[in-house]
């Protein structure tokens, strides 16, 4: 005789995958977000130029070489962002399995 009231109904791992890919998808296009935010902010503060006193000079550098640094940063979790996933995750698969959920 089989007891079917403690059975817990487990998903379907195709499922998981699914959903697994679905928040990935969210976080790499998060971190892209992020990116073209810093190219922006960056590309503004270089359109102005090495202009007025030499303060608004220094500020304008300090502000460029933070959003440089940033944009480092997120260039550099690219390949990293998310680990444990049940597959082999490289950027040129990004492209591919990020869209296929």
């Amino acid at each position: 005789m089989t007891e079917t009231a403690d059975l817990v109904t487990v998903p379907p791992l195709e499922g998981g995958v699914d959903q697994e890919r679905l928040y990935v998808a969210a976080l790499y296009r998060r971190l892209d977000a992020l990116r073209r935010e810093k190219e922006a902010q960056l590309a503004k503060v270089r359109s102005t130029g090495a202009v007025g006193t030499m303060q608004n000079i220094s500020e304008r550098d300090a502000f460029a070489t933070m959003y440089e640094d940033r944009l480092a940063q997120l260039n550099a979790v690219d390949d990293r962002l998310v680990f444990g996933l049940s597959w082999t995750w490289t950027p040129a698969k990004r492209a591919t399995s990020v869209g296929s959920g």
